[in-house]
């Protein structure tokens, strides 16, 4: 297993960095939402079908009245990743770390898997701090 893991650590080592959280999450939404290549189409309106479910369900109503009002700051420049990272948990898009499958004993290096916020009662509260929730 060791042998294996070194030989293929230089592509591990090059790709990891797609995998992060704050990286992947923030690429696959706005890649998603800007809708540039034909097969990205109808996302927009999709994830606003969803988010409403989202809001009412997660949120308990309380959220903003769209999705980019509920990731975006007032004036749409920037990406509230921790937002956007619970909603793709809740749609099943990433999982929690808690999720993830242990692996064999001493192989525990888990530093670089998505490890999104816990749903909790503050979700609900949708002025609530959100900057450490990926720390």
């Amino acid at each position: 297993h060791t042998g294996s893991r070194r030989a293929l650590a230089l592509y591990l080592e090059r790709f990891a960095h797609f995998f992060r959280a704050d990286f992947f999450v923030r690429k696959a939404f706005e890649t998603l939402n800007s809708e540039a290549k034909p097969e990205h189409m109808g996302f927009r309106n999709a994830a606003e079908t969803l988010y409403s479910r989202y809001r009412s369900d997660v949120l308990q109503g309380l959220g903003s009245e769209s999705l980019l009002e509920h990731v975006y700051d007032e004036y749409f420049t920037e990406l509230d990743v921790a937002r956007v990272g619970r909603f793709f948990c809740w749609l099943g898009v990433v999982i929690e770390q808690e999720q993830v499958p242990a692996e064999r004993e001493g192989d525990s290096d888990d530093s670089d898997l998505y490890s999104p916020p816990r749903h909790r009662e503050e979700d609900a509260a949708v002025e609530s701090d959100d900057s450490d929730l990926f720390s």
